[in-house]
């Protein structure tokens, strides 16, 4: 049911992905599939804090991570 739920913004994802890849930005070893799927949990329940408490610290700080994570070395 998440899955169906969140699947508009996973494929999304996973096309921006790609394209990054094909760009040479974002490292080419990199399930696409898989990084759309880690990356809309990541999204999803960091808007959480965002929304509820208006604090968009963990937001920010999971972006950080999550660019980090996708360049290349």
């Amino acid at each position: 049911m998440w899955r169906a739920r969140t699947a508009p913004l996973t494929e999304c994802i996973g096309r921006f992905v790609r394209r990054f890849q094909e760009a040479g930005q974002v490292d080419p070893g990199l399930d696409a599939a898989v990084t759309a799927r880690v990356l809309a949990d990541l999204i999803t329940h960091s808007v959480r804090p965002v929304v509820c408490f208006e604090d968009a610290g963990i937001a920010f700080e999971v972006v950080r991570v999550a660019r980090s994570a996708l360049e290349r070395p």
